[in-house]
């Protein structure tokens, strides 16, 4: 039995967090501030990055409580713990939608309209299943269908893992990649159904939840990474990378039409890969050419990602409506601002409402 006191820690995966949300807001500045080039719009990336790092973390965490607990997870605490961290902000976010789409705010490029029946969505997270059926919602809260994702995946995981025995743990796993594989590729010309259908995200779920079984119940294999891992291996790895971010950024024009099924069920789990990759090159890495803990900023503001993400339409909103009074069209200046702007709100929520939620939260073990 594992040592209890010594709980897992990633200090790399807060660093990683705060890169995922910028791939978001790239994407959200470029569709809602500066109407840039379509290609730069690839908040999807970011959205799968923060899936494969949940899968990855809470199947680590939940397997390691389960060791030192005696063969048990106490659920109760478990889900305790994920209110605790998840609904303050997921709530307030939905409060100001509510509140900013009673004013009705005017010169905005986009709509902050909310129709109170989506309400119900919303509170049972599942606003994911929202924007798939009603797609012209409110920006401001139209990022929590992604959180809804999560909460679905923390509600179902841990019951899952509990009653699968060990050695199926992976097949199930692999099925279920499979299977969200196979529901792109029955779908693959209804985009809103693949980007927000939890049976299309959940292969970024599953790939997150296979590496971090892998790497706890073969703790051989992450010295086997850190050794295999030179700098060669690691310029390969983002060069990969680089070379799949380029072909989707364009890929209407590189991606012939007949296999343009084929590309859209299979992208996401060729990413997922990536993404395990990067998350094992930046935590058991020994030549790794940086690793993002180095760096206080990025891991500040990975430590506020969650902020990040939710507030930064609201953000948006605010800079982009303050200078439309003025008549001052947007630019690349008032996405700065607005960057800014989703960090003070972040690091406030941080400070005065999170982390005083957070000493609850550690208090459940």
């Amino acid at each position: 039995m594992r040592n209890a006191s010594a709980r897992p820690y990633f200090p790399n995966l807060d660093g990683l967090r705060f890169f995922a949300f910028l791939f978001v807001f790239i994407s959200h500045a470029t569709l809602f501030i500066w109407q840039g080039p379509a290609f730069l719009a690839q908040g999807d990336l970011g959205v799968s990055f923060f899936f494969v790092l949940s899968g990855f973390l809470i199947t680590y965490l939940l397997l390691f409580e389960k060791e030192t607990s005696g063969n048990a997870v106490k659920l109760s605490n478990f889900y305790a713990r994920r209110i605790l961290r998840i609904w303050p902000v997921y709530f307030i976010t939905l409060c100001v939608g509510i509140l900013v789409a009673h004013f009705q705010l005017m010169h905005l490029p986009f709509s902050t309209a909310f129709k109170l029946s989506a309400i119900p969505w919303y509170t049972g997270f599942i606003a994911n299943f929202y924007l798939i059926k009603y797609p012209a919602v409110s920006v401001l809260v139209a990022v929590l269908w992604s959180i809804s994702i999560e909460e679905q995946f923390y509600f179902v995981w841990p019951l899952i893992l509990m009653t699968i025995r060990k050695r199926f743990i992976p097949w199930f796993l692999c099925t279920l990649i499979l299977i969200a594989t196979l529901f792109r590729l029955f779908h693959w010309q209804d985009y809103n159904t693949v980007a927000y259908s939890t049976f299309s995200a959940m292969s970024d779920l599953a790939i997150g939840a296979l590496s971090g079984f892998l790497m706890f119940y073969m703790p051989a294999l992450s010295g086997k990474v850190g050794r295999y891992c030179t700098k060669n291996k690691v310029l390969l790895l983002y060069g990969i990378f680089i070379v799949c971010l380029a072909i989707k950024m364009f890929s209407s024009l590189l991606i012939p039409h007949a296999f343009y099924p084929l590309y859209v069920a299979l992208m996401p789990v060729v990413f997922g890969l990536l993404f395990v990759g990067i998350i094992f090159e930046q935590n058991y890495s020994v030549h790794s050419l940086f690793k993002v803990s180095r760096s206080k900023a990025s891991t500040y503001l990975g430590k506020i990602s969650y902020g990040l993400y939710a507030y930064h339409m609201i953000a948006i909103t605010v800079v982009l409506y303050i200078f439309s009074l003025f008549r001052i069209e947007p630019d690349l200046a008032i996405t700065l601002i607005s960057f800014l702007t989703a960090i003070g709100l972040a690091s406030l929520s941080y400070k005065y409402i999170e982390q005083k939620v957070l000493r609850l939260k550690n208090k459940l073990h």
